[in-house]
C-alpha cells in the first residue's frame, strides 16, 4: 500500500534543512559580529567564537538532522547565552536586541519549527535558563529587564512551534487526501484492467475458438488440414501461461506472417522487416490483424491479401467483394479490432467498397498503453495554493504581532507616542492588504508595499534622536521586513531575496551615515542575525512547502504505478481463472479433436454450433446486468441443450436492473418455453428504458390434452402448427 506519510516525510526534510542552514549562519555572523564588538575580550570569548564558527562551518557542510547534531545545537546556543559576558557587545544590555539574544531567539526558533514540541521545550529550558544565568553575570539579576527580554525569545518559540503544527497538520492532510485518491486510483486500475481483460478474454475467444467452431459447425467442406493448424493455433492461444512481463518488446513482423499461413488465399507481406512493439501493443495489433484476417476468410472472397508493416501503422488490404457502410460491422469489427486497438491506445479505420475490397489500418503511438496518471485530474495545485494562502495568514499574523510586540518594548512618550503608533498602524495596514487576493495578484503591489515599508521605517529612524538609535526605541529594524513576507509568498526566490534586500538596505545606509561607527556596525549586524537570516528562512520555507508538497505527489504517482501493477495482476490471476474456465474448458476437447484431425461428424457439428451460441451470448452481453441476466438464461440454454435442443441466443441494447422477482419471472417464462423445445428455440433478450422485452421461438409437437394457455403477466402465446412464439415485457 502507499506509504501515509509521504508529504509529512517531504516537509520535515526541507523544515530541517532550512533550519539547520538559518541556525548555522547565526553561529557564523554572531562569531564575525561579537570579533569586531569592542567587550570581546579573552583567550576564552575568542576560543569560544572560533569554535561556534568551526561548528557552524561543519554542520553546514553535513547538514544532518541527527539528534547528536541536534543536540550539538542547543549546547553551543545554551554556551552563547550562558557565556555573554564574553560576547556582549556592551556590557549595558540597552540595545534592541543582543548578539546572545538573537542567536538564542533564532536557533530556538528554528528548533521549535523542526523538533517534535516536547523536545523543543527542553530546549527552551535549557537554552533561556542559560540565557538568564549569562544576563545576570553580565548586568546583574534584575527579573524585570530579564523578562523583557525574554519576551522576544519565547515570541519567537511559540511562533516557530505554532508554524511547526501548522506544518504538521498540511502534511497530514495532504497526506491523507493523496491517500484516499491513490486508493481510489488503484480500486479504478484494478476495475478498469478487469475490463480490460474482460473484453481481451471474449475478444480472444471470438478470434479464435468461435472462429474455427463455426467453420466447423457449417462448413461442410472446410478442409480438415486447415481446420487442424487453425485449431491448434486457437489451444496454443487459449492454454497459453500468463505472461511475466507484459510489457516486454515483441517483433510484429513474425507474428503476423504466421497468423497470414491460415488464409485461404495468397497473403504478401511488404513494409518493414522488423518491427519492435511495447509487449501489450504488439499483442493487440496482432489479435487485431487476426480478427481482420478472419473476415477475409469468412466473407470478403478475396483472391490476395497485401499486409504492409509502417513504423506507426499496419494496412491490410484484400480485392474482396467488399461491404457498404451501412451494413453492421458486428462483434468481430467493433470490438475485436477498433475496441482493441483503441484500449491498446491505438486506433482502427476500415475502409471498404462493395466490389473492390476492404483496406484495414490500425494506427498506434510510440507510447501506448492507459493514461498515465500525472493526466488525470490532479488536485494537488489547488491544494498547495490552499495551502499558500494559509502561509500567508500566519505570516501576516505574525508580523502584526511581532510590530505590537516591537513598539511596547519601546520607552514611549509624549508627542513620540502618536507618531510610532501612527507608523506602526501604517505598517500593519500595509502588511493586511496582502489578504485580499485582487490587491496581493497585482504586479504593482509588492513594489508599492516595499516602498511604502520601506518609508515607515525611514521615517521612524528620521523621528529619533541619535542617541535613541541603539536602544529598544529603533523597533523598525526587524519589524518592518516581516510585514513585506506576505507579499513575498508567491514571488519568485530570487526577486523576493532582493526586494527583502532593499528593505533592510535602505534603511540600514541611512543610520549609517547617521552614525558612521564600528558599534552600529556591529548593531546592524546582530539585526542581521536576529531578523535577517529568521526572514530569508522564511521566504524559502514557503517556496519549499510548494516543492515538497509536489514531490510527494510524484513520488505518490510513483508508487502508484507499482502498487496498481501488483494489485492488476493480483486480481487478473483469479479473474480471468473464475470466469473463463468453464468456457476454455468446454472448448478446449472441441480444438484438440480438430486439431488431431480426427472426423468432423453430425454430432461434432452439432456440439461446435451449441459452442458458438454460448460465445455469442457472452459476445452479446452490453452491461453488468445483461451479464447477470443473460447468465441466468445460459443455464437454461444449457438445460435445453442438453436435451439436443439447438439454442440460439442474443442481447440487444443495455438491459434494465430488474427486481429478484421480476427477473424470476422472466425466467420461469423462458424456462417454460425451453421445456416445449423439440429441436431448436431462438431466445432473443431486449432492453427497452426501464423495461426488459422477451422473446422466444421454438418448435413444438402439440400433445394431446396440453393447453399451452396464457402466462401470467404482459405476455403473448401464439401456437401455430409445429412453432410456437412467446413474446413477453417485464420491468
Amino acid at each position: 500500500m502507499i506509504p501515509a506519510r509521504t508529504s509529512r516525510r517531504h516537509l520535515c526534510l526541507e523544515v530541517a534543512r532550512i533550519s539547520t542552514v538559518a541556525r548555522q549562519c547565526a553561529f557564523l555572523m554572531a562569531a564575525a559580529v561579537s570579533t569586531l564588538g569592542p567587550n570581546t575580550t579573552g583567550v576564552g570569548g575568542r576560543a569560544l567564537l572560533v569554535g561556534l564558527a568551526l561548528w557552524a562551518i561543519y554542520r553546514l557542510a553535513t547538514r544532518s538532522s541527527s539528534a547528536v547534531a541536534l543536540v550539538g545545537d542547543a549546547l553551543c546556543t545554551a554556551a552563547v547565552g550562558a557565556v555573554l559576558p564574553l560576547v556582549a557587545v556592551d556590557a549595558h544590555v540597552t540595545h534592541p536586541v543582543s548578539v546572545a539574544q538573537a542567536v538564542v531567539g533564532v536557533c530556538l526558533a528554528s528548533l521549535g519549527v523542526q523538533l517534535p514540541v516536547g523536545w523543543s521545550l527542553a530546549a527552551l529550558l535549557l537554552e533561556v535558563g542559560a540565557y538568564a544565568v549569562g544576563s545576570s553575570a553580565s548586568a546583574g539579576w534584575h527579573p524585570m529587564a530579564l523578562a523583557n527580554e525574554l519576551v522576544p525569545i519565547l515570541c519567537g518559540w511559540l511562533t516557530a512551534t505554532a508554524l511547526r503544527e501548522a506544518i504538521r497538520w498540511v502534511a497530514n492532510t495532504a497526506d491523507h487526501a493523496h491517500l484516499l485518491r491513490l486508493e481510489a486510483e488503484i480500486a479504478n486500475g484494478v476495475a478498469e484492467a478487469r475490463r480490460k481483460a474482460d473484453r481481451e478474454q471474449l475478444a480472444l475467444l471470438h478470434d479464435t475458438a468461435a472462429a474455427t467452431l463455426l467453420l466447423a459447425g457449417t462448413e461442410a467442406r472446410a478442409p480438415v488440414d486447415r481446420l487442424a493448424a487453425q485449431a491448434a493455433r486457437d489451444l496454443t492461444l487459449l492454454e497459453a501461461t500468463p505472461i511475466t512481463d507484459p510489457s516486454a518488446p515483441i517483433d510484429v513482423v513474425p507474428l503476423l506472417r504466421d497468423e497470414a499461413r491460415f488464409l485461404d488465399c495468397p497473403a504478401e507481406l511488404t513494409g518493414l522487416d522488423h518491427l519492435w512493439l511495447d509487449g501489450e501493443l504488439a499483442r493487440a495489433i496482432c489479435a487485431a490483424s487476426r480478427e481482420v484476417m478472419n473476415n477475409v476468410d469468412r466473407h470478403a472472397h478475396a483472391t490476395s491479401v497485401t499486409i504492409y508493416a509502417g513504423a506507426h501503422r499496419l494496412e491490410i488490404a484484400d480485392d474482396g467483394c467488399g461491404f457498404t457502410s451501412s451494413q453492421s460491422h458486428g462483434h468481430g469489427i467493433n470490438e475485436s479490432i477498433v475496441a482493441r486497438m483503441r484500449r491498446a491506445g491505438g486506433d482502427a479505420r476500415i475502409r471498404s467498397i462493395p466490389g473492390q475490397g476492404t483496406v484495414v489500418e490500425l494506427r498506434w503511438h510510440d507510447e501506448p498503453g492507459l493514461p498515465d496518471p500525472h493526466d488525470c485530474h490532479d488536485d494537488t495545485e489547488s491544494f498547495v495554493h490552499g495551502v499558500a494562502a494559509a502561509y500567508r495568514l500566519w505570516l501576516i499574523t505574525t508580523g502584526i504581532v511581532l510590530l505590537s510586540v516591537a513598539l511596547l518594548r519601546g520607552p514611549l512618550s509624549g508627542h513620540q507616542l502618536w507618531l510610532e503608533v501612527g507608523l506602526a498602524v501604517a505598517a500593519a495596514v500595509c502588511t493586511s492588504t496582502a489578504a485580499p487576493s485582487r490587491l496581493r495578484e497585482a504586479r504593482w503591489t509588492v513594489w508599492v508595499i516595499t516602498a511604502a515599508l520601506v518609508g515607515i521605517s525611514a521615517a521612524q529612524h528620521a523621528a529619533l534622536a541619535d542617541s535613541e538609535l541603539l536602544t529598544k526605541a529603533y523597533w523598525s529594524i526587524g519589524a518592518i521586513s516581516f510585514c513585506l513576507l506576505p507579499f513575498l509568498v508567491h514571488v519568485p526566490l530570487a526577486r523576493s531575496l532582493a526586494l527583502l534586500l532593499t528593505a533592510w538596505v535602505i534603511p540600514a545606509t541611512i543610520d549609517l551615515h547617521r552614525d558612521p561607527a564600528v558599534h552600529m556596525v556591529v548593531y546592524l549586524g546582530v539585526a542581521a542575525i536576529a531578523f535577517f537570516i529568521p526572514q530569508v528562512a522564511l521566504c524559502v520555507l514557503s517556496g519549499s512547502i510548494r516543492d515538497a508538497l509536489r514531490l510527494a505527489r510524484k513520488e505518490d504517482l510513483a508508487r502508484l504505478r507499482v502498487d496498481t501493477k501488483e494489485a492488476i495482476d493480483a486480481a487478473m490471476q483469479a479473474e480471468c481463472i473464475r470466469r473463463y474456465s468453464d468456457t476454455v474448458d468446454r472448448l478446449i476437447p472441441l480444438l484438440r479433436t480438430l486439431s488431431r484431425g480426427g472426423p468432423i461428424t453430425d454430432e461434432f457439428r452439432r456440439r461446435s454450433r451449441a459452442e458458438c451460441e454460448r460465445l455469442r451470448t457472452l459476445f452479446d452481453e452490453p452491461t453488468p446486468h445483461a451479464a447477470l441476466l443473460a447468465e441466468r438464461v445460459q443455464s437454461l440454454i444449457d438445460d435445453a441443450a442438453r436435451r439436443g435442443v439447438t439454442v440460439t441466443a442474443h442481447v440487444d441494447g443495455d438491459l434494465p436492473t430488474l427486481s429478484s422477482d421480476t427477473a424470476d419471472q422472466v425466467l420461469d417464462q423462458v424456462a417454460v418455453a425451453l421445456e416445449h423445445a423439440v429441436s431448436w428455440a431462438r431466445v432473443v433478450l431486449t432492453g427497452a428504458q426501464a423495461e426488459v422485452d422477451v422473446s422466444v421461438v421454438c418448435d413444438v409437437v402439440r400433445p394431446p390434452g396440453v393447453d399451452f394457455g396464457r402466462p401470467e403477466g404482459r405476455s403473448d402465446v401464439l401456437v401455430a402448427e409445429d412453432t410456437m412464439w412467446l413474446t413477453l415485457r417485464a420491468g
